[in-house]
């Protein structure tokens, strides 16, 4: 009884996705169909499933970019001329999902995140493109509106924490003094702030390792 309407439904959500969605191909869209419609069993359960994936689809299609590069070019002046080390770069990300930047040693990724942080080294400089940030073109702010973002808003987490960790500071007092200065908190509420923190990141007995300096953390667990 139940296999005209499940042939018919299964035509009709395979065009509305293929027509409504931009983020997907219409062969994956037919690929997921084929995995959530295997047979003519469980029929129920497999059309919430493919309900909440056209929501997911719609609901991501409707979102405005939590962060939009518009034709990024950062450079550094050389005897020699101009490096170009990020040169007309454009993406957009949207809040909760993930994008991966992959390319060879040297073609501009961390140049890219550093670019996005306003923190590029001297004497390089970004020198055309639009950054948008909720909607907000940072290269637009001031230093002192990037601070109350840098930290608080966007993070960049380095690849060598080794190099970026202060090994004279504990880990507790690195991490409260972000939280002191973009959360205006007292110390008290920053120590349990961080303490809290280092629990979510699975840090074994946060409540004593957050008075351990760098060196006393292994190289994975100062990633985290």
């Amino acid at each position: 009884a139940l296999a005209p309407k499940f042939e018919h439904l299964t035509r009709a959500f395979n065009s509305e996705i293929i027509a409504t969605s931009e983020a997907f191909h219409p062969a994956v869209c037919r690929v997921f169909l084929a995995v959530s419609f295997p047979n003519r069993s469980c029929f129920s359960a497999r059309l919430l499933i493919l309900n909440q994936f056209m929501d997911n689809i719609q609901e991501s299609n409707n979102q405005t970019p939590l962060l939009e590069i518009q034709g990024l070019k950062t450079v550094f002046p050389t005897e020699n001329g101009l490096a170009v080390a990020v040169d007309d770069l454009g993406f957009s990300l949207k809040k909760g999902s993930v994008l991966g930047i992959v390319g060879e040693s040297g073609c501009g990724k961390s140049i890219t995140s550093l670019s996005i942080l306003r923190l590029v080294p001297p004497p390089g400089k970004t020198v055309a493109g639009k950054i948008l940030f909720e909607g907000h073109d940072l290269l637009t702010l001031s230093e002192a509106q990037m601070r109350s973002v840098r930290g608080n808003q966007i993070a960049l987490i380095p690849q060598d924490p080794m190099t970026s960790l202060n090994p004279v500071y504990t880990i507790g007092d690195q991490i409260m003094e972000a939280i002191e200065l973009h959360q205006k908190v007292d110390k008290k509420t920053a120590r349990q702030r961080a303490i809290e923190v280092l629990d979510q990141v699975r840090i074994p007995q946060a409540a004593a390792r957050v008075d351990d300096y760098p060196h006393q953390f292994s190289g994975g667990m100062r990633q985290r």
